[in-house]
């Protein structure tokens, strides 16, 4: 049996604020619900493996979806390198130590690295492992899905609530 492509249409206001993100945005939904439909054709085949497989990624979710890895991810992916005051900047309501021990924690998992230049004052860079790279294109849809479905604002005037 073989399920047809599930349809997301981006709100019209939406589309307006920004064309080229939006026409993209639809390419990858597509792509990933064409995707997801061969994996689905495949899973269906053996109900009993595909809710091993379900579980098993839910209880391997925490590792992106702890509060602030996402958002660390996200910001890593948009950037070569970024030292710590610079995310901390970028991160609104994180402390020095959460930040710390967040950063700690991911490149413990392999999904950053940490590079310390010797030199004064000290400098440490935060960068993105192949792992990492991965996560972070991965977080884009689903941030910008997200955002779709909370009420998008791209121009950051504080646009009303779109919804899709």
């Amino acid at each position: 049996m073989t399920v047809s492509v599930p349809k997301y249409t981006v709100p019209a206001k939406v589309r307006l604020m920004s064309r080229p993100l939006t026409a993209e945005f639809e390419r990858v939904v597509r792509e990933v619900g064409e995707f997801s439909v061969h994996v689905g054709d495949t899973m269906r085949q053996n109900p009993a493996d595909a809710a091993r497989f379900i579980k098993q990624c839910v209880e391997a979710t925490p590792l992106l979806f702890q509060k602030w890895n996402l958002e660390i991810l996200y910001l890593l992916g948009l950037s070569p390198t970024l030292r710590f005051s610079k995310l901390k900047e970028m991160l609104a309501g994180i402390s020095s130590r959460t930040l710390s021990l967040k950063l700690a924690d991911l490149e413990e998992k392999g999904l950053l690295s940490r590079t310390v230049h010797n030199e004064r004052p000290l400098r440490v860079d935060y960068s993105l492992t192949s792992d990492g790279r991965t996560a972070a294109r991965l977080s884009v849809p689903l941030v910008m899905y997200l955002n779709l479905r909370l009420g998008m604002n791209l121009d950051g005037n504080g646009a009303e609530k779109v919804t899709a």
